[in-house]
């Protein structure tokens, strides 16, 4: 259950919205070349289009419930079936990023939140460990603690969903490592303009991807580290 601050802390009245508006994502995936032109020529008119997008429509922070991804973490509770639920609102941006405990079930429903790693990021480590996250704006991720491959969402032996997301200007998306095929799964997501890859896996622990919208993100979209 949710502490009675968190459960009784007062709504802003700044409307719900999303942090890339649907026309840039739009223009951006539909103004590449048609017909014979490079992928490369194709990429950069994406990841030009895209950031003046961004530049138009800014994220917008007045109004907006600011707090830690760490302390909303630690002020969840049990629910649904988890260790630890944390619910979230649209008018939130959480900053920072977090470690689920080992061996713990965790959830994270975004309802649009934004969550602003600030170069950090969320790590998933070790058997038994699971998250699932669904609905959130993930970006500015990526921790140089861990060396410059890591992303925003890092699976390490640990397992869960990502499903329903945003995800991008991270460093790499979503990084699977040393969890066995088929227990991470990443659906329904949009990840994009990150500056390594969308999503890296090692081989032979590939995750479960399904109809994500992938795309602009610089090396490649999907890597996988044959290390």
């Amino acid at each position: 259950m949710f502490s009675l601050a968190r459960l009784h802390r007062t709504r802003s009245t700044f409307p719900r919205r999303r942090f890339v508006p649907a026309p840039c994502l739009f223009f951006a995936r539909f103004t590449r070349p048609f017909g014979t032109s490079s992928f490369a020529a194709s990429r950069y008119v994406s990841i030009l289009v895209a950031f003046t997008c961004l530049w138009l429509f800014p994220l917008p922070t007045s109004g907006l419930v600011t707090e830690t991804l760490q302390s909303a973490f630690d002020a969840a509770g049990p629910g649904e079936g988890y260790d630890m639920l944390l619910e979230l609102q649209g008018d939130e941006v959480l900053t920072g990023g977090i470690t689920i405990p080992v061996g713990t079930r965790a959830c994270i429903k975004g309802n649009g939140a934004i969550l602003d790693l600030q170069t950090s990021s969320i790590q998933i480590q070790g058997r038994g460990t699971v998250l699932d996250i669904d609905h959130c704006v993930i970006m500015n991720g990526g921790d140089p603690d861990y060396g410059i491959l890591q992303g925003a969402l890092n699976f390490v032996g640990g397992e869960g969903n990502v499903i329903n997301n945003t995800i991008y200007m991270n460093t790499v998306g979503v990084r699977v490592y040393s969890t066995p095929p088929g227990l991470v799964v990443v659906k329904n997501n949009i990840i994009v303009l990150n500056t390594r890859a969308g999503l890296l896996c090692q081989q032979y622990y590939e995750p479960m991807v399904l109809y994500n919208n992938c795309w602009g993100n610089y090396i490649d979209n999907y890597l996988v580290d044959c290390g």
